[in-house]
């Protein structure tokens, strides 16, 4: 099970190295609790962590992810915990 998990989070197309659009990978992993507990909590560290940039890299990363909760929402991927990181920027 730990394994299947593993195998969703990454974005690759394992035969053709290609990636998964953002709408089929999240999809995906909300297919799988471990995966969908695993990439909320990722991302809530990664938001926690843009804390410590500043700059054009920083309003990247924040543009990026508040996008992103589209995806979080769409396929109930723990959306309460995204928004309350990014809440707190």
């Amino acid at each position: 099970e730990v394994a299947e998990a593993v195998k969703l989070l990454s974005r690759k197309i394992k035969a053709t190295g290609e990636k998964f659009s953002y709408d089929e990978y999240y999809k995906r992993i909300a297919t799988n609790e471990i995966a969908k507990v695993v990439k909320a909590a990722d991302r809530v560290m990664n938001i926690k962590n843009l804390n410590k940039l500043s700059g054009p890299l920083k309003d990247k990363l924040v543009k990026k992810y508040t996008e992103q909760l589209k995806y979080y929402e769409k396929y109930n991927i723990h959306p309460k915990l995204i928004k309350n990181a990014i809440g707190e920027l």
